[in-house]
């Protein structure tokens, strides 16, 4: 990542943003409360240390997704707040950066690229950590006939997030990923069950 760390965070901060209702952040804001020198993992450091001391502030996670049948897949999460679910965001799994969430519980509603809704797995954030929440893999399986309307099941799982990924971030960032906690997301209902499939059309 070749952006200042503010700059940075103003990209992970969309979800944070608009899980709060704040609206997407760009990258010229000062999301670390004015915190603009030293490098980019002294930043992300000084700006965790900075939510830690607020109520409600943001943690970072670490999120991955997995279809076998998508190329990009897409996560969607919400916040659940006070019995209430609010969008927190949508974004490609494949991208490296951590993102920034206001600290409390969340669903995960979707990953893949087709009907794949959830919600599927929930985690938690605190106030000025960071957590690696793992991969949630989604997988549909057919049963019935390729060219009729048939029934299939969909399984979800939660992986290890993907060493490469990992690796990255602790070569970027070795003062912030010294800080990383492992709380990996939870499969909210039956690992698998029941879907019914479209046809398809050739």
């Amino acid at each position: 990542m070749k952006l200042g760390a503010l700059a940075a965070l103003g990209a992970m901060l969309v979800l944070g943003g608009c899980a709060s209702g704040g609206g997407r952040v760009d990258g010229s804001s000062t999301v670390a409360g004015g915190v603009s020198q030293g490098t980019d993992d002294q930043q992300l450091v000084a700006f965790l240390d900075e939510e830690r001391r607020k109520p409600g502030g943001k943690g970072l996670i670490v999120i991955g997704g997995e279809a076998p049948d998508c190329i990009a897949p897409v996560i969607a999460i919400e916040q659940v707040l006070a019995g209430k679910y609010l969008q927190a965001g949508t974004f490609r799994a494949s991208r490296s950066e951590p993102y920034a969430l206001p600290a409390g519980e969340y669903l995960v509603t979707f990953a893949g690229c087709g009907s794949t809704g959830g919600p599927h797995a929930k985690f938690t954030v605190m106030s000025g950590e960071i957590v690696n929440v793992g991969t949630l893999v989604v997988e549909n399986k057919e049963v019935a006939s390729l060219l009729l309307v048939g029934r299939g099941a969909m399984r979800r799982t939660v992986g290890p997030m993907n060493p490469d990924r990992l690796s990255r971030l602790k070569q970027e960032f070795p003062m912030l990923m010294a800080k990383l906690v492992h709380r990996p997301m939870s499969i909210a209902g039956p690992e698998q069950f029941g879907i019914r499939l479209q046809s398809r059309r050739y």
